[in-house]
């Protein structure tokens, strides 16, 4: 058996190529082109053999909804293969009767706590981290409760301080931040010299390369186009803010990148200052973005991917810059 890919589509099928492969258990419903696992220790022959892919995980879900008893350790398997938070979906379901303090204790659903709890908090992963930190709140609350100061501004906070307000009183990091807040701090730093060049670029004059732009959606009507110059400085990129409140709505703002191990930042020039408009925290292993409009509150985002046709492409982001 081998997974394959067809080019031509983009789809993936299971094929039964030769019975050259033996001692698998497990097996391929063509018609339904999904993979039945006879047992847990199929689920990492079907790794091996077609790598870590929604089809090995899709049958570990379906032998887990089978025989529930197998969840936690299917979820073990899940949380050394895939990003932790996929863990999620088998320690739900066997903690859902009973939330036993050994299970509770395990390192793995700690990881897949963490983890979900960075997710924008739309995503399942996210819901099903709520959910289970609550079920497990007295073993994991030392770690989720110091998780605050590590992970301050990313998602981690909007879905932990909603729990930790109805557990214990509220921490002074859930407390809801001033509005101008972002503002003084964003802007206290030295000017460098590729900063003060802003003021001389208008963004008319940049040729954009549309078809990779980052685009970042809020929780509410917020959008974020960020796109990299191709001429003539391929250094600078043009942002473009809507749906946000303040003076920057709908307008276009030229900014420099920089990088370095713990984030990437999106800089341009304020009133003679560094302003960081966009900061990516990725050091959780899932990128974090905050974008700091000016006179307006922070927006937590999360990433649109341009192929996902249905909600955006680069002619839309193209038609944000006309």
């Amino acid at each position: 058996m081998k997974l394959i890919r067809d080019g031509s589509v983009g789809l993936i099928t299971l094929t039964l190529l030769s019975s050259a492969m033996s001692g698998l258990a497990y097996e391929v419903d063509e018609k339904k082109n999904q993979v039945e696992l006879e047992s847990l220790s199929d689920f990492d022959a079907c790794v091996t053999d077609f790598g870590v892919n929604d089809y090995c995980l899709d049958g570990l879900k379906r032998r887990a909804d089978a025989k529930p008893a197998e969840a936690f350790e299917a979820g073990k398997k899940a949380r050394i293969n895939y990003q932790h938070w996929v863990a999620l979906y088998f320690f739900e379901k066997a903690l859902s009767k009973k939330a036993d303090p050994d299970r509770c204790s395990d390192e793995d659903v700690e990881l897949g706590v963490l983890s979900g709890l960075d997710l924008p908090s739309s995503y399942e992963g996210a819901e099903r981290a709520q959910t289970v930190a609550e079920k497990c709140w007295r073993e994991l609350q030392p770690k989720l409760i110091a998780g605050l100061t590590e992970r301050r501004g990313s998602y981690y906070m909007a879905n932990l301080c909603p729990l930790l307000t109805s557990k214990v009183s509220e921490p002074d990091e859930c407390k809801p931040k001033p509005k101008v807040g972002a503002e003084r701090r964003r802007g206290d730093r030295k000017v460098t010299a590729d900063i003060l060049a802003l003021q001389d670029v208008n963004w008319k004059d940049l040729e954009l390369k549309f078809d990779q732009a980052l685009v970042l959606q809020g929780r509410g009507t917020e959008q974020i186009f960020v796109v990299r110059a191709e001429a003539p400085n391929e250094d600078l990129f043009a942002i473009k803010l809507s749906g946000i409140s303040g003076p920057w709505n709908r307008r276009v703002i030229v900014a420099c990148e920089r990088s370095s191990k713990r984030d990437t930042e999106y800089v341009t020039l304020v009133d003679g200052q560094e302003w960081t408009l966009i900061d990516i925290d990725e050091r959780y292993g899932y990128p974090g973005f905050t974008v700091y409009p000016k006179e307006s509150e922070e927006i937590q985002a999360y990433r649109v991917r341009l192929e996902d046709r249905k909600k955006v492409d680069s002619r839309s982001v193209a038609s944000e810059f006309k």
